[in-house]
């Protein structure tokens, strides 16, 4: 058994630091500047380079971000070399900035898409549905915990 002095339990603080959680998965992006977004682009895949990814992404008004750009931010990201000289990369993806309208338009694009294919699926699921066997859109959810009773996640 280890004895621990009052001097030791003095010495460290219990206050010191407060640990953060951060998703692992994640990549933590520089702040952009003004008026612009950035975002982490797939840029080779399987060791080859994917130079569709890339003219997609460019073709849509995202530009690539070099280090010079980012200037003392560069963090867990290291310049490039070959055709992407001076871009900022990390592992198997690059930086890209894209303007803020350009973002916004893209979002409203997919939300729509994605709306139609709700629909259309919601569709044809109630088309080819039973009267002995009606179908109820019902959209809620809720938590029970043991004998049905609510969850309360207040102390």
């Amino acid at each position: 058994m280890t004895v621990h002095s009052t001097r030791d339990r003095e010495s460290r603080s219990k206050q010191g630091r407060q640990d953060i959680w951060r998703n692992p998965g994640k990549m933590d992006t520089p702040d952009a500047p003004e008026g612009y977004a950035y975002r982490w682009v797939r840029f080779r895949k399987g060791g080859e380079d994917d130079y569709t990814s890339i003219r997609s992404r460019l073709k849509q008004g995202y530009e690539v971000v070099t280090a010079a750009e980012l200037g003392d931010d560069l963090a867990d990201v290291m310049p490039g070399g070959g055709r992407f000289e001076g871009a900022v990369i990390h592992k198997d993806v690059m930086l890209m900035k894209v303007a803020e309208p350009i973002k916004e338009q893209r979002i409203e694009y997919y939300q729509e898409v994605n709306d139609r294919l709700d629909a259309a699926v919601r569709h044809e699921y109630e088309s080819k549905g039973d009267p002995r066997m009606p179908f109820r859109n019902e959209r809620r959810s809720s938590v029970s915990v043991g004998r049905g009773r609510k969850a309360s996640f207040e102390d």
